[in-house]
């Protein structure tokens, strides 16, 4: 059963994190590194230079089996045209947890913005840009994808920031309100 929290997924990841290789897959500005705890070795990888590792995660990734001992990739699949492919490598780079976050872009939030506006949000256009998302990303779909991964424990937490109220009293069902899926996937 999913937890429902109102925190990050920056900080559940930095609960969950535990002393050991760290690797933040898509990192970005590297903002979590600022959440794991002491006796996590962190480093970076992106398709921009500028980080430890600059990967394209479309491709094959650069590094042996079960290289790092946690793994992350905070919303950082819905932007790759192989999505499947990114999260089998993923997995076999991880030695121990790997944490995935997905968003939820059926929210009551973004069904309004597309009703009143004609557009789900800033990643959803045809324009040239690399940070758009290739996939439109709901609930039902993140738990299936995840379902696919055999003979590993998954546990998620749903992150509701904006919408606690009407998840937590259950006026509306997870998945309207849920911003964001976050899975926590170990390796015995």
């Amino acid at each position: 059963m999913p937890t429902l929290t109102t925190r990050s997924r920056y900080e559940i990841v930095g609960q969950h994190a535990t002393a050991g290789t760290f690797l933040d897959a898509g990192a970005r500005d590297r903002r979590l590194m600022t959440y794991l705890p002491p006796g996590c070795t962190y480093t970076s990888a992106d398709i921009v230079p500028g980080h430890d590792y600059t990967w394209n995660l479309e491709h094959h990734i650069p590094a042996p089996d079960a290289s790092f001992h946690m793994v992350a990739a905070l919303d950082v699949l819905e932007h790759l045209d192989h999505l499947h492919g990114a999260l089998r490598e993923l997995l076999r780079i991880t030695r121990r947890t790997l944490f995935i976050s997905l968003p939820n872009e059926a929210t009551v939030i973004h069904r309004l913005t597309f009703l009143l506006h004609g557009t789900i949000g800033g990643n959803h256009h045809l324009a040239p840009n690399i940070d758009r998302h290739r996939w439109l990303v709901t609930y039902h779909h993140a738990a299936a994808l995840m379902r696919t991964i055999h003979h590993l424990n998954i546990q998620y937490d749903i992150c509701t920031p904006h919408n606690y109220f009407l998840a937590h009293h259950h006026l509306l069902p997870p998945h309207l309100t849920a911003h964001t899926l976050l899975f926590v996937i170990t390796k015995d």
